[in-house]
């Protein structure tokens, strides 16, 4: 099972606490959560954002232009099998239940306890209020 020092944050991932907000509680660590997951493309988002550019498309004629079928968008665009292979694998070693895998969306749902979540990614989770 990696360690925690093995973690990579995601960057944007961290969530700030409102200014004036008070923790309330914790949730109780047999609370069962869903989370979903998304995964990077398997063509890197700079590729995918210039097949799909507006500018690009806007410069052929309808008539003259071939759309991809979901399959060949998912072969070029979906997730990578080994990613989501991956994320199977870490889940399975955390106690985490795979509900949902969507080569296509690029998405993963992940279902478990609050206390599996928190470990496998070292997280922690309170509840806060706030008066706004």
């Amino acid at each position: 099972m990696p360690s925690h020092t093995s973690h990579v944050p995601v960057p944007g991932s961290e969530r700030r606490i409102l200014a004036g907000a008070r923790a309330v509680g914790t949730p109780h660590l047999k609370e069962r959560l869903e989370v979903t997951l998304y995964v990077r493309p398997r063509t890197g988002i700079a590729a995918m954002k210039r097949a799909l550019a507006a500018e690009r498309l806007g410069a052929i004629m309808p008539a003259e232009r071939r759309h991809m079928t979901h399959e060949e968008f998912t072969a070029a665009y979906g997730a990578d099998p080994k990613d989501l292979a991956a994320i199977e694998a870490f889940a399975k070693a955390h106690s985490l239940t795979v509900t949902e895998v969507s080569p296509a969306k690029r998405s993963v749902v992940l279902a478990g306890t609050v206390a599996a979540f928190s470990e496998a990614f070292g997280v922690s989770r309170a509840t806060y209020e706030h008066w706004g």
